[in-house]
């Protein structure tokens, strides 16, 4: 063979060759593409089960308390969490979420219903915005402040006396969310693990607290509604008070409504609420619980009732006198009667009733002071009305 058929060959086989080595570079490529893929199925899999599995351990314990009931806090919150844990890792990462993070929450956005869009989801990781006050609110939770999962969640873990293997087994599926959507992100481990330090932490420091709280902030007052409470006061009230001696006594039924009105009262004026809102929120909150004051065939509104609170009006004086003579009347009463217990019962009612409408009030008004105003008000109210020996 001359030099020009060497020459030919030569360059066949270098060709051939070429084609070879980038076919196996194509199949190399495509199996790494594979393992990534697969890689990214098995981060998605850790996320959903860890998610179920949090709602799994989170319903054993409310299951102890009461197998018929889950608090509305908790089941509000249970599909925010991984939201929550979501946002945590984005804030980490810094910019936009991967191509993988995008699409696995085109997914979880599609499947629970959390009252906010993807692109509501990741406006909130800039700035405030609804989606923003709705994960806060109720599973948000840092060194001063705890949504409302994680105070039904705590309120559920002390009345059932759970041992802190269900906190951990809470901490750790949350974890493992944030850690494989990171993932997902192509996220360092420097950037993961002070996200999950401040996390424990952060429910270290507010189940402390939560537990410091007088026992009454813990009776599981979520079992019941508002409305439940309130017609448990009445009875206890109007029985007390049909035992009075006194033919001419006010009649309860014109009694209660104004007690209770003073109780609302109380909430809202010591809220953080805008002076201008409060007596259309009073007004709002009457008409919800059914509070009608009716007094020589006037109606007076939530309105009314502010405006004479704040002018030491009518309204103000006589529901100063009738807050004292419920209170006192019934400890009194009760005591006479040698029903004691009655006493203890209305006050616990009262407070189940104040807490569950502040509850309500805190979640359409967040960040406005709601939360632990209830107990301060049940405290302060029986506490400077209490008779003397009592």
């Amino acid at each position: 063979m001359d030099f020009w058929d060497h020459l030919l060959i030569a360059t066949m086989m270098a060709v051939r060759d070429s084609y070879r080595d980038d076919e196996m570079q194509r199949q190399k490529a495509a199996e790494q593409e594979s393992r990534q893929q697969q890689h990214y199925q098995k981060l998605k899999r850790n996320i959903t089960n860890a998610v179920g599995d949090i709602i799994g351990a989170v319903t054993d314990v409310t299951n102890q308390a009461n197998p018929n009931y889950i608090p509305n806090d908790i089941v509000d919150g249970l599909p925010l969490l991984p939201f929550y844990a979501f946002a945590k890792a984005l804030i980490a990462r810094g910019k936009a979420p991967s191509a993988e993070q995008s699409s696995f929450l085109d997914v979880v956005i599609g499947i629970y219903e959390v009252g906010f869009s993807k692109a509501e989801f990741l406006a909130s990781l800039r700035g405030s915005n609804e989606a923003r006050r709705i994960i806060s609110g109720h599973v948000g939770i840092s060194d001063s402040h705890a949504g409302t999962f994680w105070k039904a969640f705590f309120k559920v873990m002390y009345v059932t006396k759970s041992n802190e293997d269900t906190l951990k087994k809470v901490i750790e599926h949350i974890t493992t969310i944030i850690t494989s959507f990171a993932m997902l992100g192509d996220m360092s481990e420097q950037a993961v693990i002070p996200i999950c330090e401040s996390l424990i932490k952060a429910v270290q420091k507010q189940i402390v607290e939560c537990r410091s709280l007088p026992e009454n902030d813990f009776d599981y007052i979520g079992e019941v509604h508002y409305f439940v409470h309130m017609k448990r006061m009445a009875d206890i009230a109007f029985s007390l008070y049909s035992m009075a001696s006194k033919p001419d006594d006010i009649e309860m039924k014109i009694l209660f409504p104004l007690y209770l009105s003073n109780l609302l009262y109380l909430l809202i004026e010591r809220s953080a609420m805008r002076p201008d809102e409060k007596p259309g929120l009073l007004d709002k909150t009457m008409k919800h619980c059914s509070v009608r004051i009716d007094i020589g065939n006037v109606i007076y509104s939530g309105y009314d009732v502010y405006e004479h609170m704040q002018s030491h009006g009518l309204l103000f004086r006589l529901l100063d006198q009738i807050n004292e003579a419920v209170i006192v009347g019934v400890l009194i009463m009760s005591h006479k009667a040698n029903r004691q217990e009655d006493s203890a019962r209305f006050l616990s009612e009262c407070m189940g009733f104040l807490v569950g409408v502040e509850n309500e009030l805190a979640k359409e008004n967040p960040f406005c002071g709601f939360g632990r105003l209830a107990v301060a008000i049940i405290h302060d109210e029986f506490h400077r009305n209490k008779s003397p020996g009592e």
